[in-house]
């Protein structure tokens, strides 16, 4: 069964993600890694931009490297936003994620935790703020775009 209009990994191992870089998913969806540095007048723009397919993380608030991973039992996040952690199982059946899909929705993680659930939510530990200096960006980019 092929879930075109979802993100998909192509398996159940984690993949390494490198800054800048691309990951190839299944049915044509790639996550793009960028990095840069923050100057005051990208602040205001980046912290604005809420995109739920593009998400920009404070480069210094990330524990090691980036892996992409499916869900693993016990995965939480601190979504954008809010005081508490809810587990991503719960995540997803509030985000109206098919149930067929959850099992290779891909998640961004570091060393302590999930940074993004892949055109959900990110993390709130790990947004950017006034102090941030530099950034890391995550794109999901869609088979059907051109790009």
């Amino acid at each position: 069964v092929s879930f075109v209009r979802y993100p998909q990994l192509r398996s159940d191992k984690p993949h390494l993600i490198k800054v800048p870089g691309k990951l190839k998913m299944a049915e044509g969806w790639e996550l793009v890694a960028g990095a840069g540095k923050l100057t005051p007048e990208d602040q205001s723009d980046l912290l604005q931009d809420a995109a739920n397919d593009r998400v920009f993380l404070d480069a210094d608030q990330l524990d090691g490297g980036l892996n992409v991973r499916p869900i693993e039992p016990g995965d939480r996040i601190q979504p954008l936003g809010m005081k508490g952690r809810i587990k991503i199982s719960d995540l997803y059946v509030n985000e109206q994620i098919p149930q067929p899909v959850r099992p290779l929705w891909p998640l961004i993680v570091d060393k302590r935790q999930v940074v993004w659930v892949a055109g959900v939510r990110m993390a709130h530990g790990v947004r950017l703020t006034r102090d941030s200096a530099r950034y890391v960006e995550l794109r999901l980019v869609r088979p059907e775009s051109e790009e």
